[in-house]
């Protein structure tokens, strides 16, 4: 095919553009000017896109090979995206980063942060790490961080956390990035779990939605047990206890199945509130756990339980056949037993196989003694 000799009007280039063969196509455009392709739109269907916006969907050679006569700040007719928005949303990252080079002039900042916005919702992350270091995201681009978060698209996220997008919240909800990781259940945990890493250093753990609910209420509440260990560890628990119990909220959800993330948990709250000196209230709570058979917490609590508290909890776990789950709780009743038996060797004077032997020996009398 030889485009030279066959005048623009007369060649399908949309179809071409996004469908050809890419030497055709480069070939099309090596015969075209400036002049040539302005003004040029595609149909209805295609929402009105210049020839630079078809190939930025495909192609960063083509895109390449546009740039120097197309206008990158021209808007589509009918979405009014920009070539750049066009490439991100179709995760297009190599011509990304050839239309995020082209003058700030000619691609206007708006048209940034629609792009990285369009990335994000669809979860281009390569996308969204090449734009994000041009987005103002102190300013426009300071809900890109939520919106992630929002969406779940957890590895966009990463590139879009500083002290202003962690920390800022929803206009009407007051939802941060902190608590929508909390309460989201989408993605993998893991996933989830990394972002947080990311986020948690530049949040306020103390933040409270139009709810009055934290993030760590938050995770509770959803019983995102993994995600609510790391948000605990960066919040002052002694000082949230004067608010709300996280304790007492973990011991709400009676849900008796094995859960030992949740168990963990509650070992690391109850180290925080013994140290504050509330041993009576985790024995309290231990009562509470091991009545509604919530075993991994009960065992995580088993240190500050009376011996009577561990028998009872013991008996009942045997009678609900789980005792399985109770291995901390086992160890210290043998631990007591145990004591019991050594105290008692200890204290107890042994009787003697032969008590005529060690005897005293009665006196000799008197006519005896003359005998």
């Amino acid at each position: 095919m030889s485009f030279p000799e066959t005048p623009s009007e007369f060649v399908n280039w949309p179809e071409l553009l996004e469908k050809g063969s890419e030497e055709d196509a480069l070939a099309w455009v090596a015969a075209q000017t400036r002049e040539s392709v302005r003004g040029m739109f595609t149909s209805r269907e295609t929402e009105g896109l210049t020839p630079l916006m078809v190939a930025a969907k495909r192609s960063a050679r083509l895109t390449q090979a546009l740039l120097p006569i197309s206008d990158a700040g021209e808007k589509s007719i009918f979405r009014s995206q920009s070539a750049l928005t066009i490439a991100a949303e179709a995760g297009q990252a190599d011509c990304v980063e050839l239309l995020i080079q082209v003058p700030s002039h000619k691609v206007a900042e708006d048209s940034v942060c629609d792009a990285l916005l369009t990335a994000i919702f669809y979860g281009h992350a390569d996308c969204v790490k090449i734009l994000a270091p041009k987005a103002d995201l102190s300013h426009k681009g300071r809900d890109a961080l939520l919106t992630a978060c929002v969406r779940g698209q957890w590895k966009c996220a990463p590139f879009l956390v500083n002290e202003i997008t962690a920390k800022h919240a929803h206009a009407q909800t007051k939802m941060t990035p902190l608590m929508e990781i909390a309460e989201s259940v989408r993605g993998a945990e893991a996933d989830r779990i990394e972002c947080l890493k990311h986020v948690l250093p530049f949040s306020d753990t103390s933040a409270r939605n139009v709810q009055r609910r934290t993030a760590l209420q938050l995770a509770i509440i959803e019983q995102q047990w993994n995600v609510a260990l790391e948000v605990a560890k960066h919040t002052d628990i002694v000082k949230e206890e004067k608010r709300w119990s996280a304790l007492d909220e973990l011991l709400k959800n009676r849900l008796a199945q094995p859960h030992p993330e949740k168990g963990a948990l509650v070992a690391y709250l109850a180290k925080i509130l013994a140290t504050d000196g509330q041993a009576e209230h985790l024995a309290v709570a231990f009562g509470r756990a091991a009545g509604g058979g919530q075993w991994e917490c009960a065992d995580a609590l088993s240190e500050w339980a009376t011996p009577e508290q561990l028998l009872s909890s013991q008996d009942l776990a045997v009678a609900r056949k789980d005792e399985d789950r109770i291995p901390q709780i086992v160890s210290r009743i043998e631990a007591i037993e145990l004591e019991k038996i050594v105290g008692a060797s200890a204290t107890t004077v042994l009787e003697p196989e032969n008590s005529d032997e060690l005897a005293p020996a009665e006196p000799k009398s008197r006519s005896a003694s003359r005998i």
